[in-house]
């Protein structure tokens, strides 16, 4: 059975790291963030929405180099 990714709205990731979604958008720029993906790509103002563990496995990353 194939399981697909539960995916989390920008309230939700905003939520989960305490950061703005400017600053979000910034890391995702830079590349120090997961991406995001649009629900609807054919549409410029797409709602967009990020995967669960992407954002999960980035906050455990940070925690990790913010306790070495």
């Amino acid at each position: 059975m194939n399981k697909s990714p539960q995916m989390i709205t920008a309230r939700e990731v905003m939520q989960m790291t305490t950061y703005s979604r400017n600053h979000i958008y910034r890391l995702m720029r830079r590349g120090e963030f997961p991406q995001c993906h649009k629900l609807n790509p054919n549409r410029e103002r797409s709602r967009v929405v990020w995967k669960r563990a992407e954002v999960e496995g980035w906050l455990h990353e940070r925690v990790g180099e913010e306790c070495a």
